[in-house]
Order: C-alpha cells, then structure tokens, then sequence
C-alpha cells in the first residue's frame, strides 16, 4: 500500500514541479513586458485606486500563502507531502497574479540603450537557477521527502553547506530575485509595486528564516551570519569560491 501512495505522491510532485517550472520561465516574461501573453503593465487600464486594490490583495494574498505555508501547517501535514502542496498552493497564486494584475503603465523611468539593465535582469535570474541547484535543489522542492516516504524511512536532515554563491552571500536566490525585480528599461507604477513589495516580502522572509535556521545548526549557522553578508557581496569575497567548502552536521556540532 505504501508503494501505492508513494507512486501517487510522485506523481502529484512532479505535477507540480513541473507546473512551477513553467510559471517560472512565465514570470520572466511577465516581468520582462516581453514573450507572455501578459505581462506586468500589458491589459486594458482601470482606475489606478482600483488597481492598485487588486495589485496590493493579490501580493498579500502571495506573502499569506508562502508565509503562512512555510511556518504554520509545516507540523500539521505529513512531511512527503509538505513541500508538494507549498508548490500547488504557490502555482495557483502565480497563476492568480498573471491573470488579474492590473496594469498601472505611468513611467517612472526609462533607459535608453538598456543593454546592460537587460543583462543585470537575466544574470539575476541565472543566480537564482545556479543558487538552487548547488543546494539541496531537490530537498527544496521536495522530491528528497517524497521519495523517503515512498521508501519508507524519514528523510535525514542535511548538513549545513555553503557551495557555490553561498560562500558570497547566505541568500544568492533573493539576491538574484531582487536584481531581477529592479532590473528593468522602463520602470512603471505597477512594476515599482511589484518590486517593492516583494522586496519587502524577501527581507521579511529571510529574518524568520533565519531564525529557524539558527535553531537548526545553532553556532555553525551563527557563526556563517556573522561572517557572510545576506544579499550582497563583500569587495574581495569572491575569493571563497575557490576554498575548500566545510560540510557540518545539522545539530551545529
């Protein structure tokens, strides 16, 4: 029967995972006004305090679901389906956003011969990708606990790493997000929202985050705060990248 349910969780992962991959590489052209069908400030305009109403619900309604997701029901949900319900409740918020955002098009700004603003938007994309996968890519999406229990034994808790960008900055996945959310040629009244709040969100998120993490590793995860900076890089610490990478055990020891 195990293996049943196992089969069955597998498949309702990667269902999700694979939804959430395709919402991603849409967010990119959503936020790039380019490739999507909409985008940021495309769709026929209302006025602006009734969308920057619905704007302002459908970000709270994301900073609820993830928030709310990640630290409240975590001990009320079997743990193989934890992260797989977080994706669908995530994708079906993405999708909410890309359906009824309002555009708000008055500029703010814009850059002419924007090479270099496209380049910061999509290298910080590529740090977002390359954050994720050289750390427990997999144990963040959930495929690690899905197939513990398919298995039939507790997925182990991994040990505390600094691979890759980490060894620059303790949160490169929300440092290559805020690049992507302020990188942009033409800076519009809903995109300021859109960046905005979500910047906020991330530097919220990062500090009850990091509050469980300190539980978790205790002095190793201390000692990694006071040392590395969270979003952005120390002059010279690009250095770390080429030492050898120590591997601690998660009780901090």
């Amino acid at each position: 029967m195990r293996r049943v349910l196992g089969a069955a969780a597998f498949l309702l992962w990667a269902f999700a995972y694979l939804v959430f991959l395709l919402l991603l590489v849409y967010l990119i052209g959503f936020l790039a006004n380019r490739y999507t069908f909409s985008t940021i400030d495309s769709g026929v305009q209302i006025p602006t305090r009734e969308a920057l109403a619905v704007n302002v619900a459908l970000l709270l309604l994301f900073a609820i679901q993830h928030s709310g997701m990640a630290r409240n029901w975590k001990y009320r949900i079997p743990a193989a389906l934890r992260r797989t319900l977080f994706l669908l409740a995530t994708n079906a918020v993405l999708l909410m956003i890309f359906r009824f955002w309002e555009p708000m098009p008055a500029i703010l700004f814009r850059i002419e011969n924007a090479w270099w603003v496209w380049t910061i938007f999509f290298a910080g994309w590529a740090l977002v990708f390359w954050a994720s996968f050289a750390c427990d890519h997999w144990g963040k999406f959930g495929l690690r606990h899905v197939l513990a229990w398919w298995n039939g034994r507790e997925p182990a808790p991994p040990p505390f790493r600094t691979p890759g960008p980490y060894r620059w900055v303790r949160h490169p996945m929300m440092t290559g997000l805020l690049l992507a959310f302020w990188a942009t040629p033409e800076m519009t009244a809903g995109h300021l929202l859109f960046s905005a709040a979500m910047s906020l969100y991330i530097v919220l998120g990062v500090f009850l985050e990091e509050r469980d993490l300190v539980r978790q590793y205790g002095a190793v995860y201390e000692h990694y705060r006071r040392t590395t900076p969270a979003f952005f890089p120390r002059l010279g610490s690009l250095t770390r990248l080429f030492r050898p990478e120590p591997v601690h055990p998660p009780n901090g020891s």
